[in-house]
This record gives structure tokens, sequence and C-alpha cells, in this order.
């Protein structure tokens, strides 16, 4: 376990695929690794998008779940712009797509080597153990010695307005179902995590 990071994975996923991902997030800590899933985690009254910023932050891999019903969610699509961000060819090998179905995998994921979950073979299970476990961490450059790149302004730009838009739908959605109460404290989690990306495109 890498003291640096309070958690060994983050599960990405949609609720929809909650049995098959909670299953497999079960026989990761029975196997001794430190997991961040949203219902062992965040509690009632905890703002849902910052302990999700807070969890993303605090975890060394990030596990991103596909299938059809990941690719359409919201949550997921924010979740996958953070991790990209600071590291988009993903040269720290900190996100591992894991596919469920044969839904298409998103683009920004495409270029990256999946574990293919869709059998739940053992060969699979071990192959993702030992990349958990793999001590291979964040590096500014990579075996060749070449700086990872840094995205230039107008792309910081807008993958930060691309994390904008994406909260900000997921506040409406919040405000419409919860009526004027849930319209005034929406925005006030959403802000928090917006300006931690604010912070996060314009200091480099």
């Amino acid at each position: 376990m890498d003291p640096e990071f309070k958690y060994d994975v983050f599960l990405s996923y949609s609720s929809h695929d909650k049995t098959v991902v909670v299953a497999l997030a079960e026989r990761l800590r029975d196997a001794g690794l430190r997991v961040w899933l949203d219902d062992w985690i965040i509690q009632p009254g905890d703002s849902i998008p910052v302990e999700i910023e807070k969890g993303l932050r605090c975890s060394k891999r990030i596990l991103f779940f596909i299938s059809q019903r990941a690719v359409d969610s919201d949550w997921v699509r924010l979740e996958i712009e953070s991790a990209r961000f600071d590291d988009p060819l993903n040269r720290s090998r900190r996100v591992i797509p894991v596919r469920l179905d044969d839904a298409d995998i998103q683009k920004t994921l495409s270029h990256l080597k999946f574990v293919d979950w869709r059998t739940h073979s053992d060969a699979q299970y071990e192959g993702l153990l030992a990349a958990l476990r793999s001590d291979f961490s964040p590096n500014p450059q990579d075996a060749a010695g070449v700086p990872s790149p840094i995205l230039p302004v107008n792309q910081r730009i807008s993958v930060f307005l691309g994390v904008c838009v994406v909260i900000a739908t997921l506040t409406v959605a919040a405000a419409i179902a919860g009526g004027p109460v849930a319209a005034v404290l929406a925005p006030a989690p959403v802000l928090a995590v917006v300006a931690a990306y604010r912070r996060r495109v314009f200091a480099r």
C-alpha cells in the first residue's frame, strides 16, 4: 500500500452496474486493497460532488467500469474528465478501464488497454490485482526520460469548461428533483468543485 494515497483504488461506475461492481469491490477489499466505493465512503449529509473529488485525489488507481449505462452517465463523464486532466496519456497508469459489456469505449479511454470483465475470468482478475498492487506510480517522466505532456492552455480551458457543463447539468437535475430548497443549496458544493478545477487549470 502506498502511504501517499488514502485509497489504493477508486471505483467509477453507473449505478445500474452496481451488483457486479460491488462484487468485484469486495474481492479487492478481501485481497487487502483500500477501496473507494461510493456506498462505503459517502455518508448521509455529505456533498456527493465534493466527496467524489476528494476520492479521486486520494486514490492511487482509478477503475472506470465501461458499459452502455456508464457511457450515458454524467457522473462517470465527470470522473473521467477529472482523472485525465493531469495525465492525458495515462503515463502513470493511474486509469484502468474495465469493460462490462460490448458498449463502445469512450474516446478518452480507447487508447488504454482494458480489463475484460465480461466473463469474470480468474486470469483477468489476477491481471487487474497485479496492476493495482504495482509500485508503478505517477512520475513526471516516462521510462525514456520524456516529460509527461502538459495540455496547452486552450485545451485545459476546454476540459475545465466541459467539467463545468457536466456539473451544471447535475445541479439543474438536482434542483428540478428537489424543488426550491435544492435549487438554493445545490450550487454550494458544486462551486467548491469548480473552484478546485479552476485552480488546477491555471496553476501551470
